[in-house]
């Protein structure tokens, strides 16, 4: 698991509710904080132009004023601060490629929405690392029904490689936190041509058994490094996305798998962790299976085609 964080913030409110979230984050795993200022790379200019120093200078000054309020707000959080110069989805992509996990903002105002979905699509497409897309607008109040749902955290489980990475990455986040980990399949009746097709509830509950024993077998495969760590399972009819949305409605994390399919491929069949990420209802990681990640990140890289 990543033992580092890396929050960019650039002082817009979508920053600044991903920043709070990786601190509550890190100062609960006891972890130390980077917090990043992307910048572009200063143009050229004649010694006697001051603008871009001052510039440089005056973003500087900003973070490190965001930072003293952070430890201020958090005085048992290591946190540690940086402008960097570059593109802004190269220079996280480099902090992802050094093992760390990266934490953006998703902004809601239709102006910036564009992007910052380019930024977080390309992120959570291209990365070799957890990235975590954190809402603007923190999750809505929970009815008396829906609270035994909070200080959860929801994982998306499917059978794959990449799902199994991404419950122990749940795992881990749930033993370091404290927080319940729910682990969610989702499964739909056969598709078929002639729409005459009913399920019978036999045939019904025979699929929905087949479920529970891939979901109980995912478990045991992926958690054997924790077996201290208590699991809720559950097994539901219908789309991912949407499942999976209703179920984290009111977790703190949902953690989902990205099965690295090209671009052409996530645009005519589409993805359940682009689908998530793309219009995050609470914070969301995207994990890839390390032996997936660098070689689709390095093929999909060159010609950098938003997911």
């Amino acid at each position: 698991m990543t033992e580092s964080t890396v929050a960019a913030w650039d002082g817009s409110s979508a920053s600044e509710a991903s920043l709070e979230w990786a601190a509550l984050r890190e100062t609960r795993r006891g972890r130390p904080l980077s917090v990043v200022r992307i910048l572009p790379v200063p143009r050229p200019t004649s010694p006697d132009d001051l603008e871009p120093r001052l510039e440089v200078d005056a973003s500087e000054r900003h973070l490190l004023h965001r930072v003293a309020r952070l430890r201020r707000a958090h005085p048992d959080l290591s946190v540690s601060c940086e402008v960097l110069f570059g593109d802004v989805v190269e220079v996280l992509l480099g902090s992802a490629l050094r093992g760390a996990t990266v934490v953006v903002g998703r902004d809601s105002r239709p102006r910036l929405e564009a992007r910052r979905h380019r930024v977080a699509a390309q992120l959570a497409t291209l990365a070799t690392g957890p990235v975590v897309i954190v809402p603007e607008h923190g999750r809505p109040p929970a009815t008396a029904d829906e609270e035994s749902l909070t200080r959860s955290i929801v994982v998306g489980v499917d059978g794959t490689h990449a799902a199994l990475e991404a419950l122990r990455f749940a795992a881990d986040e749930a033993r370091q936190t404290g927080d319940r980990l729910v682990a969610v399949h989702v499964w739909s009746e056969p598709v078929v041509w002639d729409d005459v097709f009913v399920s019978p509830p036999a045939l019904e509950a025979l699929m929905q058994h087949q479920h529970e024993e891939l979901l109980e077998e995912s478990i045991e495969v992926g958690l054997t490094d924790f077996p201290d760590v208590p699991v809720v399972r559950r097994v539901v009819r219908g789309r991912p996305e949407v499942e999976l949305e209703r179920l984290a409605r009111h977790a703190d994390v949902l953690v989902v798998g990205d099965h690295a399919r090209s671009a052409v491929a996530r645009h005519l069949l589409g993805s359940v962790s682009s689908a998530l990420s793309a219009r995050p209802t609470v914070p969301t990681v995207v994990v890839h299976h390390p032996a997936d990640a660098p070689r689709e990140a390095a093929r999909r890289s060159r010609d950098r085609v938003e997911a």
